[in-house]
């Protein structure tokens, strides 16, 4: 387990994992969505390597801009916790996730 700090937002230590992969889950700071859909939404880089998505689709991101993302089914839960549930796992490239503070 990572030791690194909370992030200066409302966060959580959550897992996550694409099903069908047999490494282990990937701890990481996550910035709480209050608006949670279902979709799980990481930088490009965390997926360098993942074989091709089941999809491609568009989405809205927070400011309006609809871009095309990779869609990945997975595994999403809280560190400390035996909760979990299925997610979509989606890629955005840094612009389209900022947070302000």
């Amino acid at each position: 387990m990572s030791r690194e700090s909370p992030p200066p937002y409302p966060s959580l230590r959550i897992r996550f994992s694409r099903n069908g992969s047999s490494a282990e889950p990937a701890e990481v700071w996550a910035l709480l969505d209050t608006g949670f859909d279902g979709y799980f939404a990481v930088p490009a880089a965390s997926i360098e390597g993942w074989p091709r998505p089941v999809r491609v689709q568009r989405v809205e991101t927070a400011t309006g801009e609809v871009v095309w993302v990779p869609v990945y089914l997975g595994r999403l839960g809280f560190v400390g916790t035996s909760l979990e549930r299925e997610v979509l796992i989606i890629a955005l490239v840094r612009d389209h996730y900022r947070t302000t503070g």
